[in-house]
């Protein structure tokens, strides 16, 4: 049984991220709900009832995702004609529109081309999006919604980088837009869009002219950094050590994006020297509690592109030991896999852990059901659903800002007792 997200939650996701399109879920009023609790949770700025959504009354008063609401007489007599009213009285909203189907509106095998005209057809995708990985659902429905925009390059930023693989699914996106840009504004990089951030459509008709893109995660925007390549000649680049989560896998970010534009990557740098050295300050006055992680077991499930940096920060910086790594996509498993291997752990890969560990690095809802059920260890949300009723403090994965987080939930996050007495004390 799948109790992963799956390929329509990853498409519908995709879709809102891009802030240039209304999505229309074909399909029943509970299917949208699920999908608009998730998306109302991690936009933070999500509007809710508004008038001006009576234009349309399949939004019902809501502000995004309207639904057809179909129903047995849909099924039985096909929901063409019920998604061409929704997607005519959605005409002027002044977005592009983008159909995503449900399991039970794919089996109907509406041809909607009867009942919709060609200059209103929305990109349809009507795939079985419920039998791909969130993964693969997300990457899919990025690269057809920006396809149908007809992105050109028109004037070549030669310092122009996109952020693919990096958008509203992750933790405090909102504040990891931020670190992106401390990381690379110094070294004079121009980042053109956010391309799942809802960057909105100006930003991302301007993105077919950067010079370079970078993708965070590969596993949700593979397929849409291939299109950017053959379509606006735009190469991409997938950091070797995996997304910017801790202080060497961040310098190796920023190096490597500074040698590809041909940039000097020192002023960068020098922040993420600054910062680790603040951090490493404070560190030092509870060495107690940093010492007391050294071989300490640690559980971590999660996109790989994050593992891969995470999981070789807590060994080979705090020296703690992986009991259970499983990767939740394939992107970087294999790097994750054969990482494991060499340091003599390839036993965890892949894993159930049945044993205690210190800390535990999951989704949001398991960590808070573990935290309310009096477990003891430090239980880190990094994966959606976050179980956040607000993130007003920068908590984030990426950059400087995500090493704080990180360093912070790990320490203050277990129940144990820590005496407080200095080291190497005169106890005469």
């Amino acid at each position: 049984m799948n109790v992963r997200p799956d390929g329509l939650l990853g498409a519908t996701l995709a879709v809102e991220s891009l802030g240039a399109f209304d999505t229309l879920i074909n399909g029943a009023g509970g299917c949208r709900s699920r999908m608009q609790i998730i998306l109302r949770d991690l936009d933070p700025e999500y509007r809710g009832e508004d008038e001006g959504c009576c234009r349309s009354r399949y939004f019902s008063r809501q502000s995004r995702l309207p639904c057809t609401h179909i129903n047995g007489d849909d099924i039985v007599f096909g929901t063409g004609p019920k998604v061409a009213d929704a997607v005519k009285s959605m005409a002027d909203n002044g977005k592009g529109t983008v159909m995503v189907e449900t399991l039970s509106a794919s089996l109907v095998c509406s041809d909607y081309s009867r009942d919709i005209p060609p200059e209103m057809m929305p990109v349809l995708l009507t795939g079985d999006l419920s039998s791909m990985s969130f993964e693969d659902g997300f990457d899919l429905a990025t690269r057809e919604a920006i396809a149908s925009l007809g992105i050109e390059c028109t004037e070549r930023d030669p310092v122009g980088v996109n952020i693919l693989g990096y958008g509203i699914p992750d933790l405090g996106w909102n504040y990891g837009m931020e670190e992106f840009r401390r990381l690379l504004e110094p070294m004079g990089v121009h980042i053109l869009s956010f391309v799942s951030c809802i960057p909105g459509k100006d930003a991302l008709m301007g993105s077919g002219n950067a010079s370079l893109n970078v993708l965070v995660r590969p596993s949700v925007c593979t397929s849409t950094a291939e299109w950017y390549s053959e379509r606006c000649g735009i190469p991409y680049l997938v950091p070797s050590e995996g997304a910017p989560v801790g202080y060497s896998a961040t310098r190796a970010f920023v190096r490597e994006v500074a040698e590809a534009l041909g940039l000097d990557p020192r002023p960068s740098l020098e922040h993420i020297d600054r910062e680790e050295a603040a951090v490493r300050r404070m560190l030092l006055n509870f060495n107690r509690g940093v010492d007391m992680l050294r071989a300490r077991r640690f559980s971590a499930e999660g996109d790989s592109s994050v593992l891969l940096p995470l999981v070789r920060w807590m060994y080979e910086k705090f020296m703690m030991v992986p009991a259970s790594v499983v990767p939740t996509d394939s992107s970087r498993s294999g790097e994750l896999e054969s990482y494991l291997e060499r340091i003599g752990f390839g036993g965890s890969f892949g894993a159930s852990c049945d044993k205690e560990v210190e800390v535990d690095f999951t989704d949001g809802v398991t960590a808070k059901a573990m935290e309310l059920a009096g477990d003891a260890c430090a239980h880190i949300g990094i994966g959606m659903p976050y179980a956040l009723n607000v993130n007003l403090i920068g908590r984030c994965l990426v950059g400087c800002g995500g090493c704080r987080f990180i360093l912070d939930s790990v320490l203050n996050g277990s129940e144990r007792f820590i005496c407080g007495q200095p080291s190497m004390a005169d106890m005469r």
